[in-house]
């Protein structure tokens, strides 16, 4: 999510900031990470699991963080991301 929000989100701007918040509890974590661009609909980006996308060096942040997350969450403007893992008993 992080090098999605410099990478994409603010086009390796050097002028543009990410900002990072979390919470850490005794039976979850949340984070919020949000960049200064654009934004982006999290439905437009390619299934990294296609047979024409399989072979690409990118793509798969989005896959990633929703396999590894509980929650994943993009803001309306699609530029902040919250996510949320939750401890397994």
């Amino acid at each position: 999510a992080l090098v999605n929000a410099i990478k994409h989100g603010n086009q390796m701007d050097r002028s543009k900031k990410v900002q990072i918040s979390y919470q850490v509890r005794t039976e979850e974590f949340h984070i919020v990470i949000m960049d200064e661009g654009r934004g982006f609909d999290p439905e437009d980006v390619p299934d990294p699991t296609c047979a024409e996308n399989v072979e690409r060096c990118c793509g798969r942040g989005l896959l990633l963080m929703r396999h590894y997350m509980s929650e994943v969450s993009f803001s309306s403007a699609g530029n902040s991301v919250k996510m949320k893992k939750l401890r397994k008993k």
